[in-house]
């Protein structure tokens, strides 16, 4: 029997998680309370009438009390003690779950999880302490355009929280999954701050196949690897690594003297 109770009070608890547990303790409420308030009030009292408790307990729930409907009996103004408490119960509840949905969302977003809905933005793909904090400022200067920052997974959270015009997505920079979230296929601009040239090329190959027709803009250690580089996107325009003013030259002004390479 013990056994029993606590399969049946896990049960319960399953069952009464989340959004379920407001809406349950609001049906139980008005059920217990109506079959109450007809119990305590006069026979013939316009209160627990079908088509008048309803709108009672609504006002008295929301403790908005209009005054319109009220009970006559001192039972009846019990019970519409228990209606009120009731109310405030379920909308504490309400409010609770909420704010706990708004927060996971929070924590989605800023753990770069959620897919990003944008277009004509850039995407900047590779994530440097100090060194993209000055790429994302220039490229955002004076309301330029919405960056969508993508980083590897070693970045566990956004690390430009305090910048709305910053979207952040994090993963595997040469997965199809990123470049989907990143919303690549809309984007204006991609622009590869890769660790290395080999993982630029790899990314420029996810970049391609998600939007070959995209401005593309990638920092290099080597020049030589330009080549390589335009096998895979013949328009990509390639700039020295060690130059990262001129990967938001190129994306913010295409085929400009000082940033295009040949």
């Amino acid at each position: 029997m013990p056994f029993l109770i606590y399969r049946l009070s896990r049960f319960v608890r399953l069952r009464l998680n989340g959004w379920r547990l407001p809406l349950a303790v609001a049906v139980f409420v008005f059920v217990s309370s109506w079959l109450a308030m007809a119990l305590v009030e006069p026979a013939g009292s316009d209160i627990a009438g079908p088509g008048t408790y309803w709108w009672y307990f609504l006002v008295t729930s929301a403790t908005v009390g209009y005054g319109d409907v009220f009970p006559a009996t001192t039972g009846g103004r019990v019970v519409g003690a228990y209606v009120i408490v009731g109310g405030i119960v379920t909308l504490t509840l309400l409010f609770t779950q909420l704010a706990g949905a708004l927060q996971s969302v929070r924590g989605r977003r800023l753990r770069g999880v959620v897919p990003l809905d944008m277009s004509d933005h850039v995407v900047l793909l590779g994530y440097w302490p100090g060194r993209t904090e000055r790429i994302v400022a220039e490229l955002t200067a004076e309301g330029r355009c919405q960056v969508a920052l993508c980083a590897w997974d070693d970045v566990p959270e956004n690390p430009l929280p305090d910048r709305p015009e910053v979207h952040f997505v994090r993963g595997d920079l040469t997965h199809e999954d990123v470049m989907t979230r990143a919303c690549v296929q809309r984007a204006r601009t991609v622009v590869i701050d890769g660790r290395d040239d080999n993982e630029t090329l790899a990314i420029a190959v996810a970049v391609d196949h998600a939007n070959p027709d995209v401005h593309l803009v990638a920092a290099v250690r080597d020049l030589g690897r330009r080549d390589s580089l335009r096998y895979v996107n013949a328009g990509v325009q390639v700039v020295q690594w060690h130059m990262p003013f001129l990967l938001t030259e190129e994306a913010t002004d295409p085929g400009s003297p000082r940033s295009t390479t040949t």
